[in-house]
């Protein structure tokens, strides 16, 4: 077996992908669960019925999407963050600070050409992930 060394630069960047990617995937768990907006509308109107106090369904929604706000925010910022980083990982190489990998040279394994085939679905999954958030906050925006 083949011991492979990994520059600092490379682990850096691997790990910033990682954490920043596993980040956006607990706000995207959070408001799909707990902050679903029609969850964070019933607590409210639970704390508002022991006041003698009320709100229209509509109301209550903007309310707790004002409540879930930063949370979005936070993914947003991530985002750009990861699309920084991802593009920053296929810049590297042409600096010579991490390699291109040859994914289906015939010296390699069946299993290694597996591995890189799933690496190239990953990488062609996230940058659509990538695409369709910019353009969805883009246009949002604009």
């Amino acid at each position: 077996m083949k011991i492979k060394n990994y520059s600092a630069v490379y682990r850096m960047m691997h790990w910033s992908i990682a954490i920043c990617m596993m980040l956006l995937l607990i706000t995207i768990f959070l408001r799909l669960t707990w902050m679903n907006k029609n969850n964070v509308a019933e607590i409210i109107q639970n704390y508002l019925n022991t006041t003698d106090q009320s709100l229209t369904q509509d109301q209550l929604i903007v309310l707790a999407k004002k409540i879930r706000q930063p949370m979005w925010d936070w993914h947003i910022y991530l985002g750009y963050g990861l699309a920084v980083m991802f593009s920053l990982r296929f810049l590297l190489p042409l600096f010579g600070e991490m390699k291109f990998q040859r994914s289906f040279k015939k010296e390699l394994l069946l299993k290694e050409k597996f591995q890189n085939f799933i690496y190239l679905v990953f990488y062609g999954c996230v940058v659509i992930s990538l695409s369709t958030g910019l353009v969805k906050i883009w246009t949002i925006n604009n």
